[in-house]
């Protein structure tokens, strides 16, 4: 469980604790625009005042990584946000989710990344959306939305992100956000098949610690991704929802994108259940020709243990003729490796003929 929790009983909700002393500097980000005009700058939090609801702007506050909790309780103070949204960015590893309050938004999800060594990594994304404002705070990790960014200063009046509202930058995170599963799993996919392939070239150039761990791995990603399907599905469902009709249908192409990406997660965790299940039916497979081989060289050495324990008995002939003459005669030794020689022959042209090996 990586999921940060507050202590049993603890009073919900992040609030400002004491309003003295100074407030911890912390830099943010700020994009301000509209269709004809863009600012960009890098603001301490303590100083970053709402925005006017009547310039006519849309203001991004982009949080570059998890700022401390006094730092956002202030903050989110100032800008009306909910206590309980902003626990829930403090404790990171949440469920992701939509919550609507009074025409705003909240969503939070969960980014994969996949580190050098094939450990999957999810990192936290929480979004707000409010009448001309959009924040966005996430956990250290992989640039998420630099071509927004890079969207913003090139499109210019042309540009729909530019001559749009606060949803359509607010989509256009999650959008961005939900298509980074895509190379995950593309990566997921080629490791597989390469676990595959060797694989079925021989099981010990696998190891089942490394399948498990994979599975483990998908399973988390899984549970991790498949809620985000209902929390995308909320922003279009809910009688409140803060998103524009033009928005909503870009949001149902966002959510057409989750569905894919659990669809190839889902896909990817039955590949691995499989490579699990040949992984065992390979060595099972290599124990039974091990068995086989070694069931023919006792079954060939039974007869020749029968005559040489028997030749190895050494009755005195001097007392009886009847006791193994065989030991006073002249070719007797040549005669018994002979005919042991032949009964093994025999025996490996018989199971030839049979097939056994």
């Amino acid at each position: 469980m990586r999921t940060r929790y507050a202590k049993p009983g603890s009073s919900p909700g992040l609030t400002v604790i004491s309003a003295e002393g100074p407030i911890p500097e912390f830099p943010v980000q700020v994009i301000s625009y509209d269709k004809d005009q863009l600012t960009d700058a890098e603001v301490s939090l303590a100083d970053l005042p709402p925005p006017d609801p009547g310039d006519g702007r849309v203001t991004w506050v982009r949080f570059p990584t998890m700022p401390d909790p006094t730092s956002l309780a202030h903050f989110g103070e100032r800008w009306g946000l909910h206590a309980l949204d902003l626990e829930d960015v403090i404790n990171v590893g949440q469920r992701p989710k939509t919550e609507t309050r009074d025409n705003r938004a909240f969503t939070i999800l969960q980014v994969p990344a996949l580190d050098e060594d094939g450990t999957i990594r999810l990192r936290q994304v929480s979004l707000f959306l409010g009448p001309n404002f959009v924040i966005s705070i996430r956990e250290e990790g992989p640039p998420l939305f630099d071509r927004v960014v890079e969207r913003l200063r090139t499109g210019g009046r042309g540009g729909r992100i530019r001559s749009s509202g606060p949803d359509y930058l607010f989509y256009s995170l999650l959008d961005a956000t939900v298509d980074h599963g895509f190379p995950v799993a593309e990566a997921l996919s080629e490791l597989i098949e390469d676990l595959e392939n060797g694989l079925l070239e021989g099981p010990e150039t696998v190891s089942l610690d490394t399948l498990h761990l994979l599975r483990r791995d998908l399973t988390a990603l899984r549970r991790s991704q498949w809620p985000a399907r209902d929390a995308l599905n909320a922003l279009l469902n809910e009688e409140h929802s803060p998103l524009g009709k033009k928005v909503r249908g870009y949001m149902r192409d966002c959510l057409d994108h989750q569905m894919h990406v659990n669809e190839s997660i889902e896909v990817l965790k039955e590949n691995v259940i499989g490579l699990q299940e040949l992984y065992l039916s390979v060595q099972g497979h290599r124990l039974n020709d091990v068995m086989k081989v070694l069931t023919i060289i006792a079954t060939i050495f039974i007869p020749l243990s029968f005559f040489t324990g028997l030749y190895g008995m050494n009755f005195n002939t001097d007392i009886s003729p009847w006791n193994m003459p065989e030991l006073n005669t002249r070719f007797g030794y040549p005669v018994l490796l002979m005919l042991l020689a032949g009964v093994a022959g025999g025996m490996v042209v018989f199971f030839k003929r049979k097939g056994w090996f």
